[in-house]
Parts: C-alpha cells; sequence; structure tokens
C-alpha cells in the first residue's frame, strides 16, 4: 500500500512542477527588468518595487503579491515575486524606487530621502512576455510641488 502513495506522491510533485506551480499562486507573472536613471545617469544602489493594484471599480485586497530588484550598480534591476528573477504579476502596478538609507542615522525619514531621486511612485503595466521597464526619474527642481 505504501509503494503506490509514494509513486502517486512523486507523480503529483512531477506535474506540478512541468505545471510551474507556485504553492496555489493564481497570478500569471512575466519577467521583468530594466534600468534606473536619475537626471539621466544610472542610479547605482536602491531597490524597485512593484505592487500590484486593483483594475477593476470593486477594490479588493487580492491583488497578488508585489514584485522587487535591487538596482545593480549600472542601474539595472530584475524583479522577483516568488522565485528568484521570476518577474511581477501581469498587470497595473504603483512603482516605488527607494534610495539607500540616509547616511545620518537622525536624518527624518521624508520623501526627499526615502525615495530615489526625489519621485513619488510611478505607475506601470506589465504585460505578458518579457518585460523590460525602463524608469527615467528626475530630482524635483526646490519649491515645487510633485504631484
Amino acid at each position: 500500500m505504501l509503494l503506490p502513495l509514494r509513486h502517486a506522491a512523486l507523480l503529483a510533485v512531477g506535474i506540478c512542477s512541468l505545471s510551474a506551480c507556485r504553492g496555489g499562486n493564481e497570478f500569471a507573472l512575466a519577467p521583468v527588468s530594466g534600468t534606473v536613471n536619475c537626471n539621466g545617469a544610472p542610479l547605482k544602489a536602491g531597490l524597485v518595487v512593484f505592487v500590484p493594484v486593483s483594475t477593476t471599480e470593486e477594490k479588493t485586497n487580492d491583488t497578488g503579491r508585489s514584485a522587487s530588484g535591487m538596482i545593480q550598480p549600472d542601474g539595472t534591476f530584475q524583479l522577483t515575486t516568488y522565485a528568484s528573477n521570476d518577474g511581477a504579476i501581469v498587470g497595473a502596478h504603483t512603482v516605488q524606487v527607494f534610495a539607500p538609507a540616509p547616511v545620518d542615522d537622525d536624518a527624518p525619514l521624508t520623501d526627499a530621502n526615502r525615495y530615489a531621486c526625489g519621485n513619488a511612485p510611478l505607475q506601470q503595466t506589465v504585460a505578458e512576455g518579457d518585460n523590460i521597464i525602463d524608469l527615467e526619474l528626475t530630482t524635483p527642481k526646490p519649491g515645487t510641488k510633485r504631484r
């Protein structure tokens, strides 16, 4: 009796791995990579976070898991949701690019030193297939209000 159960378990694991099971993940993923530039130059460090948003009138908490990727010294990033570099959930996202922590631990955490290049969150859409999403950030001019 134990032998058939073992075979069934192995078969289930095999089928799951062939069909790219992700522990009950019901959201389609697509690979996402790109570069982050600040005032035309590659951002050398930081974190990119893609947070799925609801695209329907009915707002729900079931929009899926966010994806993130570390910014490399050349400004490039690749997003991870469940497994390394697997991408982000297909659909609309709010994108936040975080700067490294301020050097002075006593400095207040403001948008100017929290978000890379002082920018507010952006909007991007992840499509099916490979996505190359380049993020162009600019430092807000002093005295101007952000959107």
